[in-house]
């Protein structure tokens, strides 16, 4: 079950007490933003964290900002101040582990403004992107006007980040790509060459190549279908490298992760599965498809997966009455351990009248030829979720993505890897009603030394809102919103 911040577009003042190792209090909060605060990370590692607020109300007109930086222990390295229109609002930020982006809408001016700050508190560049009238009108439409916090920002390590952006062209609802870089001043955005109804969500890159799950609305009003295609993006240009439909093998792939592998621009494509008669996409997927790919679009290798045949041999017996209510796979990461073996993360998700069942967590495990070696199903509460009109619609591929990047519905909270690949971390949360504990819980599943185990925190909290962080190692980092104090809290937490 997700907690979520209130955004209270109020004034604030914020002091500081309690500065203590391992714990962090500002009090006096009076406007929270979901995606004001994030690790920054080194080597897999996390290095410190930084969050940003209002910190004073200078005029009808202007507002002071803060950006705090913080170590790995949560002590206060840096405070950056800077005035600013009071009608900026922040949507997203970012760490590319030497930069932070923070993506702001200026209702002004109705535009984006994206600053780059380096991790000393500097502000080395700034970007910005209008937004116009149609765009505007369609946004609202789908309850996700400009301003609202969303998860279309991403990070690529030490080079920049991109933003995907919904918008509308002659009139029909498609998507732009941007790349900010963080070295120096540079940006190049993408638009599809032929506009028809589609979407796109970034999945990860190569050594050059970004990638991008692509759907598009093709067929008739009367005879719909929907199409998947993969694309590649030039990360120095901004040109196209590929773009090839996922129907073009054996089976009907959706992807949704990608593990990328140094010193080369192959990259490893996983998603479910599905086949090639279901146009829509809206059916049971047939399993696990795993392709490996060059930067050119060229399917190298493939391998498959079955519900029916090889994952429901190494399911425990008791786990395979709740596949059928397992629902959809969302693929949230990838992960290469230090052996060669794969392990993907993945949560389920359902359709239930006219709402959207979230359903339990699920870890695949396969080995260096990707056979499967271990599936299991990690049991938590359902929470469920209303969908705009828009996205009741889409198939339920395209809701997924709507659950995770416009709705935060997925109680996946992040992976955490040691740097020698030895190790990780799996962090999710769960409301519990139990007779002995009844609130939220922080689940880890760990896998350490070819072993798997789990460990639970108890969350119970009068907390407003809640956001969970990896931490530094063995820790996690829980912040909590208490609006009637009006204060914020960062403190970490051992995990097992």
């Amino acid at each position: 079950m997700k907690f979520s911040f209130i955004a209270i577009t109020t004034f604030l003042l914020l002091t500081y007490s309690g500065l203590a190792q391992n714990k962090l209090s500002i009090e006096n909060v009076r406007t929270v933003f979901l995606r004001s605060t994030g690790p920054i990370t080194s080597n897999y590692e996390v290095k410190g964290y930084f969050t940003f607020f209002q910190s004073d109300k200078v005029d009808k007109k202007n507002n002071e900002y803060t950006l705090q930086l913080m170590d790995e222990n949560l002590n206060k390295v840096k405070d950056v101040q800077f005035v600013d229109s009071k009608n900026i609002i922040l949507q997203e930020s970012a760490s590319d582990n030497k930069s932070i982006l923070f993506k702001f809408y200026n209702a002004d001016q109705k535009s984006y403004d994206c600053r780059v700050y380096g991790v000393d508190g500097k502000q080395k560049f700034s970007y910005q992107r209008e937004v116009d009238k149609k765009t505007l009108a369609y946004l609202k439409a789908m309850k996700v006007p400009p301003g609202s916090e969303s998860n279309n920002l991403f990070a690529v390590d030490n080079k920049g980040f991109i933003a995907v952006y919904q918008q509308m062209v002659d009139d029909i609802p498609t998507f732009e790509i941007n790349f900010y870089s963080s070295t120096d001043k540079r940006q190049w955005s993408y638009v599809p060459s032929v506009v028809k109804p589609a979407g796109g969500s970034f999945l990860g890159c190569s050594e050059n190549v970004a990638l991008f799950n692509v759907i598009k609305s093709a067929g008739t009003p009367l005879a719909p279908k929907i199409e998947t295609w993969i694309l590649g993006i030039y990360l120095q240009s901004g040109e196209r490298a590929f773009e090839i439909r996922t129907d073009a093998q054996q089976y009907n792939m959706t992807p949704m992760s990608v593990i990328t592998f140094k010193g080369t621009d192959n990259f490893l494509l996983m998603g479910a599965y599905f086949d090639k008669n279901e146009k829509n996409l809206s059916g049971r997927s047939l399993g696990v498809g795993l392709w490996l790919m060059n930067s050119s679009g060229r399917v190298l290798n493939s391998k498959y997966n079955s519900w029916e045949s090889e994952i429901s041999k190494v399911l425990n017996v008791n786990e395979k009455g709740r596949v059928e209510d397992f629902g959809y796979v969302f693929f949230h990461d990838l992960i290469e351990t230090s052996n060669g073996h794969f392990f993907a993360v993945c949560e389920g998700y359902r359709k239930s009248g006219a709402k959207m069942l979230v359903t339990d967590m699920l870890l695949l495990h396969f080995d260096e030829k990707f056979n499967i070696r271990e599936a299991k199903i990690y049991e938590k509460n359902s929470n469920s979720l209303d969908l705009p009109a828009a996205v009741e619609m889409m198939n339920l591929a395209a809701a997924g993505n709507y659950i995770k990047y416009g709705a935060y519905g997925f109680d996946y909270a992040f992976t955490q890897i040691d740097k020698t690949r030895s190790s990780f971390s799996v962090g999710y949360t769960d409301y519990v009603k139990d007779k002995d504990y009844k609130g939220l819980t922080f689940n880890a599943i760990s896998y350490n030394s070819g072993m798997l185990s789990t460990d639970k925190i108890n969350l119970k909290t009068e907390a407003g809102g809640m956001r969970i962080f990896a931490g530094k190692p063995g820790s996690v980092m829980i912040l909590e919103y208490f609006k009637k104090e009006k204060k914020l809290d960062m403190r970490l937490e051992k995990i097992n």
